[in-house]
């Protein structure tokens, strides 16, 4: 047995469990949002931002820069809950996964012209808000990367 390989596929296990359970909670809170209490909000912005994202590569000859742009929603709306005011960002519970232009469009679509949006806010804490509850497709996605972190975990393992 090698402790080296025991040590490095518990770390890829650990991590996959990590971005699981991370995952799964959110997934979870994306679906009691489907029963959250809504109230009348202002829509403030509703954008799609254009975000630099930079990637060092190595190269034996220069320190050279690959970056790419990528989309994220730049939404922010208001509502009150017991005459308390708050601010939200969040349009779905998977607003930080990657999707396509095409369907970020389609969303932003549905706000463009809107100045009054309905807020679904967390009753328990009510700073957390959504405009469309429940969960979609684009939560599971990263399933798929913690998956293959407890797999190549496993594998590892097995190697020693």
């Amino acid at each position: 047995m090698q402790p080296a390989f025991i040590a490095l596929g518990s770390l890829f296990v650990l991590i996959g469990v990590g971005i699981t359970a991370f995952i799964l909670s959110r997934i979870r809170k994306a679906m009691q949002s489907r029963h959250w209490p809504r109230t009348a909000g202002q829509l403030e912005n509703a954008e799609l931002e254009a975000v630099d994202v930079n990637l060092l590569t190595r190269s034996r000859f220069s320190g050279a820069h690959d970056s790419f742009q990528t989309l994220r929603f730049d939404f922010a709306y208001t509502y009150q809950v017991d005459g308390k005011t708050y601010r939200g960002k969040r349009v779905t519970f998977a607003d930080s996964t990657v999707r396509t232009r095409k369907a970020m469009e389609r969303i932003l679509d549905d706000y463009r012209h809107q100045r009054h949006v309905i807020v679904h806010y967390n009753p328990k804490n009510p700073v957390e808000s959504v405009l469309i509850p429940g969960a979609s497709i684009y939560n599971f996605g990263p399933l798929i990367t913690s998956t293959l972190f407890i797999a190549a975990g496993l594998y590892i393992m097995q190697l020693s």
